[in-house]
């Protein structure tokens, strides 16, 4: 049996790193629906609903929100109503500080995620719920992201990330990012399946 990563092309990568913290921005990427956990997004925001309203965090979709979840609408969450032209969706991802990945192991287990991708593609270290796939890369590279049992356990971590104890170690989160896109970079996965062939 030949086994190998999810390879991606990362090509055409001019990221600046976030370095304006205030207010924290963090949000999901891509298009949202209650199949990539999008309704957690409002939650998430219910539960961190002082933090928000005094201006110290935005949460934000970056993407259209499927009209069959407009009734979550809390007021904390900024999303689309419309599909985003590509250079806006790209201009918005460039915003966060950190990407949220809210579909966890009961949504599929080992399945790839454009979100995740875009996640990496644009270097933003991630926070996510409990699933195998996330897993997998965070035991190999911890530091590119942090994994959750809940939606209550995200929100405490982002009350720590609001207290700017990550400042000094965001960086080395951005690198971890960095090495992994290396693993899944096309010649890297091509490399490793011929060493499998």
């Amino acid at each position: 049996m030949i086994v190998i990563d999810h390879p991606y092309d990362f090509e055409d990568n001019d990221h600046i790193m976030v370095s304006n913290f205030n207010p924290l921005v963090i949000g999901q990427i891509g298009s949202g629906s209650k199949s990539k956990g999008t309704h957690y997004l409002f939650e998430l925001a219910t539960l961190l609903k002082e933090e928000i309203e005094s201006g110290k965090l935005k949460i934000k979709l970056v993407g259209k929100l499927s009209n069959t979840l407009w009734h979550l609408d809390n007021k904390l969450v900024e999303y689309g109503t419309e599909i985003l032209e590509p250079s806006i969706f790209e201009e918005e991802i460039k915003k966060l500080a950190f990407s949220l990945q809210l579909r966890d192991s009961s949504m599929g287990k080992a399945v790839a995620s454009g979100t995740f991708f875009d996640t990496l593609k644009h270097e933003k270290p991630f926070l996510s719920l409990n699933s195998d796939y996330i897993n997998y890369y965070v035991d190999a590279f911890p530091k590119c992201g942090k994994v959750c049992d809940s939606i209550s356990d995200m929100a405490k971590e982002i009350k720590k990330l609001l207290q700017n104890k990550f400042i000094d170690e965001y960086p080395d989160m951005v690198n971890a990012i960095k090495h992994l896109q290396s693993k899944l970079s096309l010649a890297s996965i091509a490399s490793e399946l011929k060493k499998q062939l």
